[in-house]
């Protein structure tokens, strides 16, 4: 690894110095782990290929569900437990899931694509807000819990926040 590559996979600061003062001696550690070679064993190349590969399943399914509210809104509805609404309702279900999905999706490969960070934060976003927001609608209005959902959608947020930590690169200056 080179210096820039520490200072795009930095994770975890330590020092090593030996101070003596009045005869004692001071001890402090100083070496630069990254999260990738903490979890690769010396392999980031290996662990950032694996990463990318499991970002880019979210990412896909996104648009591919994105695609689908805007293509045929009845064959998707079902799956997200919704009945498909007429008129304005069904104009807001199909605008606001498309585009949630879309955002999402594009937002997640734009941030492979490119190495920059801030591309990961608007799906992490959306998908912890969407968990909040499900809660909420279990705990004010009576909606059943929707375990597996938050589940998902709290575990591509965490996986997305990694991931703007180990694929990607300081911004030019």
């Amino acid at each position: 690894m080179t210096v820039a590559d520490y200072a795009y996979y930095k994770f975890w600061d330590c020092s090593l110095a030996v101070q003596t003062t009045n005869g004692m001696a001071h001890l402090n550690f100083n070496y630069q782990f990254t999260a990738m070679e903490l979890l690769s064993m010396g392999k980031p190349h290996l662990l950032r290929r694996l990463l990318t590969l499991v970002v880019t399943l979210p990412a896909l399914l996104f648009i591919v569900m994105g695609l689908r509210w805007l293509i045929n809104p009845a064959g998707i509805s079902p799956d997200l437990g919704l009945s498909l609404q007429t008129g304005l309702g069904l104009s807001a279900q199909i605008g606001d899931f498309s585009a949630f999905f879309l955002v999402a999706g594009l937002c997640i490969l734009f941030g492979l694509v490119t190495s920059q960070p801030i591309w990961y934060y608007p799906p992490a976003m959306l998908l912890t807000l969407a968990a909040i927001g499900r809660t909420v609608a279990w705990i004010l209005h009576g909606a059943d819990f929707a375990t597996s959902a938050i589940l998902f959608e709290i575990t591509v947020a965490s996986l997305l926040l990694f991931a703007s930590k180990n694929l990607t690169q300081p911004r030019p200056e």
